[in-house]
C-alpha cells in the first residue's frame, strides 16, 4: 500500500463544539431518550460529527471500493430506514427545531441556540 495515497488526518477544531456544549447536550439528552440509550450525552462530538452518526445503519446489499485499499470492497449502508424517519420526527418534534439524518450536530445546536 502506497502510504502517499493514504488521505491525510486532520484533527477537528472543537470550538464550534465547545461554544454550543449545552445545546449539544440538549439533542444528545433528546435522541437518547427516544433511542432508549441513556448515558448517550456523554458521547464525544465534534464538529464532524452527523445526526447520521447516532443512528442505526442497515445494508443496501451495494458494495463500494475500500477507500484505502482498492483490492477490496465495503458494504454500502444507509441510515434512510422507518424507523429513522420515525425517530428523527419525534426529535423534531421534542426539540422544536427540524433534525435530519444529514445535519451535522453543531447545526442543530446552533437550531436550538436560536430557537
Amino acid at each position: 500500500m502506497d502510504k502517499d495515497k493514504l488521505p491525510k488526518i486532520v484533527a477537528a477544531d472543537a470550538t464550534a463544539i465547545d461554544a454550543l456544549e449545552v445545546h449539544v447536550n440538549e439533542f444528545l439528552k433528546c435522541l437518547g431518550e427516544l433511542l432508549g440509550q441513556p448515558g448517550i450525552e456523554s458521547a464525544w462530538v465534534s464538529d464532524e460529527s452527523l445526526v447520521s452518526d447516532f443512528l442505526e445503519t442497515k445494508k443496501t446489499g451495494k458494495k463500494s471500493p475500500h477507500p484505502f485499499d482498492t483490492t477490496k470492497t465495503i458494504d454500502v449502508v444507509t441510515s434512510k430506514t422507518p424507523k429513522n424517519k420515525k425517530i428523527l420526527a419525534q426529535l423534531s418534534e421534542k426539540l422544536g427545531v427540524e433534525v435530519k439524518a444529514h445535519d451535522f450536530v453543531y447545526e442543530v445546536a446552533i437550531r436550538l441556540r436560536d430557537f
